[in-house]
């Protein structure tokens, strides 16, 4: 996993490796959005959260996401 804007507060993997959930901030101030790549997923399909939002996608090898900081203090990423 790779941070570019903002930074981990913390990972924690569960489900026998299905689900991996973590949380982004920002300690300066600056930051607005946040931006990070996960490389190396199983190709499939896998459902995001973030904030109120949920949706799903295909995965082939790599996840980029960016959004909001306000959206990054929990973010869901499961295999479905």
């Amino acid at each position: 996993m790779e941070v570019t804007q903002g930074e981990v507060d913390w990972v924690a993997l569960s489900d026998a490796g299905r689900r991996l959930e973590l949380s982004l901030s920002d300690s300066t101030g600056v930051v607005k959005e946040v931006k990070f790549e996960i490389k190396g997923l199983p190709i499939g399909n896998y459902l995001i959260r973030q904030g109120g939002l949920a949706r799903r996608t295909r995965i082939s090898d790599s996840l980029q996401l960016a959004l909001p900081i306000a959206d990054a203090k929990l973010i869901g990423i499961e295999k479905v």
